[in-house]
């Protein structure tokens, strides 16, 4: 009987630490590097409008990206 038990409680608790793990609304987040965007690792400065679309000022130029796809707007 105490051997029932001991494992009872072993899976409660375990069940109980796994469920610690999960995270409810925490936004996912991504690192992008220097090679996904391909440009250099530096942002100085960056926007968001209203669809959502990021800008980021880097020494190359305006990056912009949609959630998808990266694009550089060179600025002289």
């Amino acid at each position: 009987m105490k051997t029932i038990t001991i494992l009872l409680l072993s899976l409660i608790f375990s069940l109980y630490s796994y469920s610690q793990g999960i995270e409810h609304g925490v936004p996912a987040l991504k690192n992008y590097s220097p090679k996904d965007y391909g440009q250099e690792s530096q942002n100085f400065s960056l926007l968001q409008d209203q669809n959502s679309i990021m800008y980021f000022g880097n020494s190359n130029g305006i990056m912009e990206f949609d959630n998808t796809n990266w694009r550089i707007a060179k600025v002289n």
